[in-house]
């Protein structure tokens, strides 16, 4: 990695990077690519919902939790993974397979969503309520079940020590994330339900007692119209 000089040999660096680094800036510059030409003109709340969603799929989801967390590739990272949960380290069941969803069937979603958003597509918001409840479930069942096994697996800082290592991956990583990835879905849901709502009752059919009246005013205004 380094000369005797003490300067970096770039060569042995770029030799050693995994080629699996390349997914995230190629899936993007593909989306990219099939959403922005003729895209829909989103407003600022919107546009920061579908950013959220091609983050969510390509770094969260099939690159970080999938590729690394799940296939143990780019051995950098796979190591911080393992020092905040050795649940990574042990290939835990449940850990597992929660990457694996992320990673074959989480990722592609979010990417679909984000594609839904900037093409304004009618099926946008009722993938957007399946997406955010399989995030929503995924995130209660990592960390509930690490809480009730009574943390083993993760670093944990109830003394308040807030020292640096602890800081970092039991207040940000652990907590503050997960609670984001809890909190922000279900908000997400609840608009997105909305949405889907107001769409089912604009296209539900009059009923029997309004259709009747209609024609009951139709008829007057018709028996006038001869008069």
């Amino acid at each position: 990695m380094a000369t005797q000089e003490g300067v970096i040999d770039l060569s042995s660096v770029i030799y050693d990077v995994d080629p699996v680094v390349m997914v995230p800036l190629g899936l993007l510059i593909l989306v990219l690519t099939a959403s922005l030409p003729k895209s829909h003109r989103l407003s600022l709340r919107d546009s920061l919902v579908a950013f959220w969603y091609l983050f969510n799929g390509i770094i969260i989801h099939i690159f970080l939790d999938g590729l690394v967390g799940f296939a143990r590739r780019v051995p950098f990272l796979f190591s911080l993974y393992c020092t905040l949960d050795k649940r990574y380290e042990h290939a835990e069941s449940a850990v597992m397979m929660i990457s694996i969803t992320e990673l074959l069937i989480m990722g592609p979603l979010c990417i679909f969503l984000y594609y839904g958003y900037h093409r304004n597509k009618s099926w946008r918001a009722p993938l957007e309520l399946v997406v955010c409840a399989i995030q929503i479930f995924g995130t209660i069942v990592f960390t509930g079940s690490e809480i009730w096994e009574g943390f083993p697996h993760i670093p944990t800082d109830f003394e308040m020590t807030f020292e640096q290592d602890k800081v970092i991956f039991f207040w940000v990583f652990f907590v503050a994330a997960n609670a984001l990835w809890l909190l922000l879905p279900l908000r997400l849901l609840l608009t997105a339900f909305h949405e889907v709502n107001a769409a089912m009752l604009a296209t539900r059919p009059a009923t029997r007692g309004s259709s009747s009246k209609a024609k009951k005013s139709t008829k007057k205004s018709t028996s006038k119209k001869a008069d």
